[in-house]
């Protein structure tokens, strides 16, 4: 068996080796809200997400980072509060790799697939119409790791 220490792979090699070992996982498909005054629906795929489920349910999502900076998901989140978190399947993958696309703040996601919102229940942040199952979310705790 081949052995790795951390310090010996790049963060890229890193993220290579566990996303290749952890498999089958589900991807969460998540929608958030930009900032006002006109607040734009980002559309983000998370293939490292996980759920602790006890009396109050928590999902947790790992957003890196782009370029240093947060991506447009966690600025929403810290600013909002709100998500809505998605689960894909088969016949959503397509579109969702469409919104792995890095696009300028101010872009939607939405506007590279067909995919329609429908509003939420219990947040803000519309909804995906096609996904089967959706968890409307509201930020529990935030932790940043910028190591």
């Amino acid at each position: 068996m081949r052995h790795y220490t951390s310090q010996s792979l790049s963060a890229q090699e890193r993220y290579k080796l566990i996303s290749g070992s952890l498999i089958p996982r589900p991807i969460a498909w998540v929608t958030t809200l930009g900032s006002q005054p006109d607040p734009v629906i980002n559309l983000a795929p998370f293939s490292f997400f996980s759920a602790l489920p006890a009396a109050l349910p928590i999902l947790s999502l790992a957003i890196g980072r782009k370029n240093g900076q947060p991506k447009d998901t966690a600025n929403n989140l810290l600013d909002n509060e709100e998500a809505v978190i998605h689960i894909v399947d088969q016949p959503l993958a397509q579109d969702m790799n469409k919104t792995a696309a890095s696009l300028p703040p101010g872009k939607s996601e939405l506007d590279l697939i067909p995919e329609k919102t429908i509003p939420s229940r219990s947040v803000a942040v519309p909804s995906l119409l096609e996904p089967k199952i959706r968890f409307e979310t509201k930020l529990y705790q935030y932790g940043s790791n910028q190591g």
